[in-house]
């Protein structure tokens, strides 16, 4: 065979290996953009609004419960990415310093308004937001994950502009999404904490996501997981990245880590008790809550016997969703609520309280 015979047959080789390189490219370039495009629209999905609960059919103690002439408190707005957040600040007589207390997801403010009275009372000025689409602050929805982190930072830079804070030592503490936020804010270096509680927090928004995927879409979401962590990257920049270790890790300020011993919620990749061995700053401790109910992600704070009257509740609402057929009006909800101890309910346990109040106290001294 003639070499003018086979420069034809090697050229159409290399044209068709050309060719099938550019298929996989190409057809690797359009999955990934597809990737991120369903990856984007189910990550907004589960980043909805949080509206504030309506208190006549829910248990529990509210802002009602609590007079403002016994607790007085402002409401001002707090500017952050194009909010504007809906923020409590509740005076203490003869503050001690400032708590910023973070909310977790789906919550807001109101919802830990039994704890933010539990650390008035012992002395603290708290400061706390409803975050971005929660509750109180406008927005169409949260969202993020890391939208919590961005807010809290600028929560502290407005916090060290006003004057009314000037010469207070400010803590931080937040409970799960929140206690995401106060130990990845860490990761910024620009603010004087004192001192952090993070209560059942999540170690990062990518591990978070990528444990949701997975929950989601079985095998699916391990190939998937990547585009929905790099379409939070391109939504939140490096507010994305951060984890809490290296935010604990790059302060040497004391941090409380509290971990509910059968937290269903925080577990695993998300848990800081995971990375235990990776935390190297000297002023950090764990504290693990493992009562009746209190080493549960919800009911952490709470007593033993408020919980146990949780359970008695649900049943009792059970029960009488049943007598009257399955389903029940508002009126009947109302009339249920009614009957619903909400002290009882709501009962914080104090020693617990006193614990965070003497770390605070042990930081500053």
């Amino acid at each position: 065979m003639s070499e003018k015979a086979e420069k034809p047959r090697m050229n159409k080789k290399k044209k068709g290996l050309i060719i099938a390189l550019c298929s996989v490219l190409g057809f690797l370039l359009l999955f990934s953009v597809a990737s991120v495009i369903v990856c984007g629209t189910i990550y907004d999905a589960q980043f909805d609004r949080s509206d504030s609960p309506n208190w006549a059919t829910k248990e529990g103690l509210s802002f009602a419960d609590y007079s403002e002439e016994d607790y007085p408190r402002d409401i001002v707005k707090i500017p952050s990415a194009g909010s504007e957040l809906t923020t409590y600040i509740f005076a203490a007589k003869e503050s001690k310093g400032l708590v910023v207390f973070c909310h977790g997801l789906g919550g807001g403010t109101e919802l830990y308004i039994n704890e933010i009275i539990a650390l008035v009372d012992r002395g603290w000025t708290v400061l706390a937001s409803d975050f971005t689409g929660s509750f109180s602050t406008e927005g169409p929805s949260i969202k993020g994950f890391p939208q919590s982190v961005i807010d809290l930072n600028n929560i502290l830079t407005w916090v060290e502009a006003q004057e009314r804070f000037s010469g207070m030592d400010v803590m931080l503490i937040g409970h799960s999404w929140g206690g995401y936020a106060v130990t990845n804010v860490l990761n910024y270096g620009t603010h004087d904490i004192k001192a952090v509680v993070a209560v059942c927090p999540v170690y990062g928004a990518y591990k978070f996501i990528g444990q949701q995927t997975i929950d989601m879409l079985g095998f699916l979401g391990y190939i998937e997981y990547p585009y929905g962590c790099l379409y939070q990257f391109l939504k939140f920049g490096k507010a994305a990245a951060f984890n809490a270790v290296d935010g604990i890790n790059k302060s040497d300020i004391p941090v409380m880590i509290v971990i509910a011993e059968n937290d269903r919620t925080v577990k695993g990749n998300d848990s800081l008790l995971t990375y235990k061995d990776k935390i190297k700053n000297p002023n950090a401790t764990f504290v693990i809550r493992s009562g009746e109910g209190q080493g549960t992600h919800n009911y952490v704070f709470r007593t033993e016997a408020a919980y146990r009257y949780v359970q008695e509740t649900d049943a009792a609402y059970d029960q009488y969703k049943a007598e009257h057929g399955g389903s029940l009006t508002y009126e009947e909800k109302v009339a249920f609520y009614d009957t619903v101890d909400d002290a009882r309910i709501s009962e914080v346990d104090q020693a617990f309280m006193d614990q965070i109040s003497a770390f605070f106290e042990d930081a500053l001294s």
